[in-house]
């Protein structure tokens, strides 16, 4: 029966009915909590009436709601109301694209954006470590915003809704979810005209049946006229098992494509959607080059051999100038990190941590090991697996010698370089807070090092400045030097409001903008790899003027990088080889540890998720989700397990912290032009800025007294205190080493920090707000402390990942009891995010882990140039 105006379910009141079909019944809705409009899938009654079934969907539901993409309409929870069920979806304006199809044919280059878009949603869901596949996509479950942007609707519902009887459909063709009975062996569902023949025979499914269903919907697309039609349903599942697809109709550019994602023998099909979405672009190079296959989660012999085939004919080309080949093919494969291994979160290994060699034969990259401590790994492009290699505890962001055969790297605060033919690494000089290196013929490496950039010798020796920071500007940090092949000019990422890729000269202050975009590397004779949106772009230069040649293509979408700190996760040989850092984030679940280390877990994922803080009255759990620069911060209502988005301004919104009384948040709003401090009314649109500040900064606490605003620069090692409803900061806590995670205790006698004075990171605390009176409270190594409600217990995590506690007796003389600990983790071990939050009385520990196997992975692409356009 029909839901009228008005009716509510749980916080939500029925405004407008929005649509009707097999999943349900579809209504507009206004969240009365948060007060914006969701849209609710009503849920049968056949599903609903059945406990065994609901709880299975419960169960899908939960990995439903870990897909956080942009081009996937995200569901925020369930709710129940006298018997009635719904799920609570995001609303999307805009009209289906099946609308957008009834009215003709739509232009090929609206349905190649349409359709990257698509493409991009099903990546994302099928490489996720619980692959989860849509089975029902079609033209009238896909969005489009006046805007343009596409969202995916019911991803996965299909499945999640198992068992539904068949619908009746005056359209065949658009039949709702099907589903055979118990006593069949097979189960079918999808929608008819969209089904890959193993989804209409009733086999088990994989990505490439979602592939099948892509290609029809893009042939519908381009043609306006549906590929399979039939009186019955029957007669279109025949069709679509037993008749060949006809391309005709289909668009010269795109029938290449089309046709492989239509073959019927699944093997033969594109082997992902990112193999898709290049042939879009270039479906005549893709189409005779065995990409498919090597876009492997893992290596195999052919993959192999065609990198080390490949790139031998690159070092040919380069060393020897002999005539140029046929043309070879692109090649990829991934590298996925060790067992037991995952990629450090510092800024600068995160963007940095990994460099091929300049002959393109090896891959070196530093990954976090059992200890929690980074090492060095080489992945020679000819083996199965990467070797460790040995005494390079704590090392980070790598870079190699021009003849390939030694490594730099950072480590205790030092420069060292290794041989890959040695045992032991040496020592070039000091290089506190490191932000990447390179190393040129002349046996120079230049470095950055607190912000700016040094030159030294290879063999060792004092340092000495080559860049300084423009005031003027407003610099906040150079960073990630590359030199270019006269071994003289240099690329380096200027941070600031005047932030981008600069060009300068050993020996000379003057410096040239060289684009806004963030720095990749650098690919002789002269072409710039660059990061833009997420998207991997070359641009042609003039190494005389430092201008464009020519415009910049794209050649890998997807890519991790960090507009704030002009730089992305690239790295690049001289003979066509390029690797790079994708952006996959890894499902996180948030769960509650108990004190004796029992853990359950919330019925919410929590995909990309940093910077817990649970409210003073332990009601909400603040996070941010996302990176700099597209981070946001989230609600989580404890007692009802539903999330809500806090802010969603185009800057990123980073580090929130609780107002005393639980009613309000700060946060940071960072951008390359503006660094403000925000306050936002918890339920409202309330939101004012309360301090601006043109350095960049971290967000630290909130006083229990009101009084206090604590905040870190972070290019400095102090800290400053801002008093609330005032404009001007104090500086208090400046010392040498550079501290972070700095919380007041609740009775604002002390305050506790993490730092690396001592060469590895320990939490501390201190006088507040004197930062007099420092002492050690961690032993053998201690970040992201926090407080106890009543300020008698503080925790922090251990290198190994495990949580201490240590006793705290306030007064006028601190006393503290021996670190114990109390349970393990997964966390990341990062000095500068808190991972858990705990709760006002220290029972209960909110976490945000991964949700299974953390394993990131490098991607490696070989003959890149072959991907760009003539």
């Amino acid at each position: 029966m029909p839901l009228a105006a008005g009716t509510r379910v749980g916080p939500y009141e029925i405004t407008a009915p929005l649509g009707k079909g097999g999943m349900g019944e579809v209504y507009r809705a206004t969240d009365l909590k948060l007060k914006r409009d969701v849209a609710l899938k009503v849920l049968p009654t056949l599903l609903s009436d059945d406990p065994t079934r609901m709880a299975r969907f419960q169960r899908e539901a939960e990995v439903l709601a870990s897909l956080n993409h942009s081009n996937i309409a995200q569901i925020y929870g369930l709710e129940e109301q006298n018997g009635l069920r719904a799920i609570v979806m995001e609303l999307v304006e805009g009209e289906t694209l099946a609308d957008i199809i009834k009215r003709g044919p739509i232009p090929v280059e609206t349905a190649i954006a349409y359709s990257k878009q698509i493409a991009s949603a099903l990546e994302y869901a099928h490489d996720k470590q619980r692959p989860i596949i849509h089975r029902d996509l079609k033209p009238a479950n896909i969005q489009v915003t006046p805007e343009g942007v596409v969202k995916v609707l019911d991803f996965g519902l299909a499945k999640a809704l198992a068992d539904e009887p068949v619908a009746s459909s005056a359209d065949p063709g658009n039949s709702p979810t099907l589903t055979m009975g118990h006593t069949v062996v097979g189960m079918i569902l999808g929608t008819a005209a969209y089904m890959s023949p193993e989804q209409a025979k009733g086999k088990t499914l994989d990505r490439r049946s979602d592939i099948w269903s892509f290609g029809v919907v893009l042939y519908e697309m381009v043609t306006g006229q549906r590929l399979f039609t039939g009186e019955e349903v029957g007669d279109i599942l025949a069709a679509i098992v037993l008749q060949e697809p006809k391309l005709d109709a289909v668009p010269a550019r795109l029938r290449p494509a089309i046709e492989r994602c239509l073959r019927k023998d699944p093997r033969k099909r594109w082997y992902s959607m990112e193999d898709v979405r290049f042939a879009l672009d270039e479906p005549a190079p893709l189409e005779t080059a065995p990409a498919s296959q090597a876009r492997r989660p893992s290596w195999t012999p052919w993959t192999i051999a065609a990198a080390a085939v490949v790139a031998a004919l690159g070092l040919a080309l380069l060393h020897f100038r002999e005539a140029a080949p046929e043309p070879s093919p692109a090649v990829r494969f991934s590298v996925p990190y060790p067992p037991s291994t995952n990629s450090a979160s510092a800024t600068a290994d995160a963007l940095a941590g990994f460099a091929l060699s300049p002959d393109g034969r090896m891959l070196a990259f530093s990954a976090v090991g059992q200890g929690a401590k980074s090492s060095l790994w080489l992945q020679r492009l000819d083996s199965h697996s990467a070797q460790n290699i040995e005494r390079t505890a704590g090392a980070s962001t790598p870079f190699w010698s021009p003849d390939s055969r030694e490594l730099a790297f950072f480590a205790d605060g030092m420069l060292k370089r290794i041989s890959l033919t040695a045992d032991t690494p040496v020592t070039v000089c000091p290089a506190p807070n490191q932000s990447g290196g390179s190393w040129n013929l002349a046996g120079q490496i230049l470095f950055s090092s607190n912000g700016t950039l040094h030159l030294v010798s290879a063999s060792g020796g004092t340092p000495s400045a080559v860049t300084t920071l423009d005031d003027a500007a407003k610099d906040i940090s150079h960073a990630f030097p590359i030199f270019l092949p006269d071994g003289r000019q240099f690329l380096y990422a200027v941070r600031g409001p005047q932030g981008g890729t600069y060009v300068q000269k050993l020996g000379s202050k003057d410096r040239k903008l060289v684009t806004t975009d963030s720095l990749g590397g650098f690919a002789p004779p002269n072409r710039l790899l660059l990061g833009r949106n997420g998207t991997a772009m070359v641009q042609d230069l003039d190494l005389t003027s430092f201008k464009p040649v020519g415009d910049p293509q794209a050649l890998e979408p997807d890519i991790n990088g960090n507009s704030i700190y002009q730089r992305s996760a690239i790295s690049v040989s001289g003979n066509g080889v390029v690797a790079f850092r994708p952006t996959q984030a890894a499902s996180r679940m948030l769960g509650v540890y108990q004190r004796n280390g029992r853990r359950d877990e919330l019925p919410v994922s929590a995909p990309n998720t940093s910077q817990l803080v649970l409210s003073p009255d332990g009601r909400w759990l603040a996070v941010q989700r996302g990176q700099i620069p597209r981070a946001d911060l989230w609600l989580l209502e404890i007692a009802s397990g539903v999330f809500s988005r806090l802010t969603s301004d185009p800057d990123a919104e980073v580090d929130p912290v609780w107002s005393p009384d639980s009613r309000r948040v700060l946060f940071a709003s960072r951008s390359q032009a503006k660094n403000e401090l925000r306050e936002v009314t918890v339920g409202t649109s309330d939101e004012k800025v309360i301090y601006s500040d043109p350095d960049a900064w971290a967000l630290d606490d909130w006083s229990r007294d009101g009084k206090w605003i604590v905040f870190r620069p972070l290019k400095e090692t102090s800290v400053r205190l801002l008093t609330y409803g005032e404009h001007k900061a104090q500086t208090v806590g400046s010392g040498t080493a550079r501290i972070d995670e700095t919380h007041v205790s609740p009775d604002g006698r002390w305050v506790t920090f993490n730092s690396i004075e001592s060469g590895d990171y320990e939490v501390y605390v201190a006088a507040f707000p004197s930062f007099q009176q420092k002492r050690q409270i961690s032993v053998g190594g201690g970040s992201q402390p926090q407080w106890r409600g009543d300020g008698k217990e503080l925790y922090y995590l251990a290198p190994d990942r495990r949580l201490w506690a240590v006793d705290i007796k306030s007064g006028s003389i601190l006393e503290t009891g021996a670190p114990r600990p109390l349970f393990q983790t997964k966390i990341a071990y990062a000095p500068v995010v808190h991972q858990y939050a705990p709760s006002p009385d220290g029972q209960k520990f909110y976490v945000a882990e991964p949700s299974g196997e953390d394993r990131p992975e490098l991607r490696v692409i070989v003959n890149w140039p072959a991907l760009l356009k003539k």
